[in-house]
């Protein structure tokens, strides 16, 4: 089983890389599914962490549809990017009808060419799983990251299973969102080879002054979790680190 965690500060990168993970994603906001983290960040992970790493470009957060101040946003950010020691980009588009947006798509795996690309979950929010599958792997994207159509992966399993079996020769189906120590083996049966998830816990921080900087009473940022990374990696792979 890979194991890909996706991270938002370099700490976790770190931790990850240690309790045995093969792939980061490496974002901002994870609290709202993870943006384009900002460059330093980047330029760090890609100069430091050794194992395989990809890059989220995803301007805001809410729906999948861009206009074209944002379409201009991803593109620069893609090849400000690609210059850094990374494995790969995690990014999604879709039409107003909720397809993929091939067009769009097309430009972007030609700019990211040769490296490779995982098409995140806005797959989830398209109206026709099975089409929009087909449009990835003809955009000969790598990976499908999914819950099956549905908020967690443990809803999605047999969407999941299903996508796994009729697609999983042809694009590599990663099961992601929800995923604990407690619910990987089940989301291991549906066939899938890949799990993504954070691992994160909070660790809560107050300034001198106990001044709020959001809109949130309880000030924190997310770490991740190297027991539970390390209990998921035993529970898959047999690997005690």
């Amino acid at each position: 089983m890979i194991i890909e965690i996706c991270v938002e500060n370099f700490h976790s990168a770190v931790i990850a890389q240690n309790a045995g993970a093969q792939r980061i994603e490496i974002c901002s906001a994870l609290a709202l599914g993870g943006l384009t983290p900002d460059i330093g960040f980047v330029e760090a992970v890609a100069d430091k962490i050794k194992i395989k790493k990809y890059v989220m470009i995803r301007p805001r957060n809410g729906n999948f549809l861009y206009n074209e101040y944002e379409f201009e946003n991803i593109m620069k950010n893609i090849k400000i990017i690609k210059k850094y020691k990374i494995d790969g980009f995690v990014c999604g588009i879709l039409t107003k009808d909720g397809n993929v947006d091939d067009k769009k798509m097309k430009i972007i795996t030609e700019e990211i060419y040769p490296l490779n690309m995982t098409f995140h979950r806005a797959f989830d929010c398209t109206v026709n799983l099975y089409e929009a599958a087909e449009s990835i792997i003809n955009l000969g994207i790598e990976r499908i990251l999914t819950s099956g159509g549905k908020n967690t992966a443990e809803e999605g399993i047999e969407n999941i299973k299903k996508i796994n079996d009729k697609y999983g020769s042809e694009v590599k189906i990663m099961a992601g969102s929800g995923i604990s120590a407690e619910n990987v083996l089940e989301i291991a049966s549906a066939g899938v080879k890949e799990i993504h998830f954070s691992a994160k816990k909070k660790i809560p921080v107050k300034s001198l002054k106990n001044i709020r900087m959001g809109n949130s009473e309880e000030e924190y940022f997310n770490l991740a979790d190297e027991k539970i990374i390390k209990e998921i990696n035993i529970k898959t792979n047999g690997k005690i680190l």
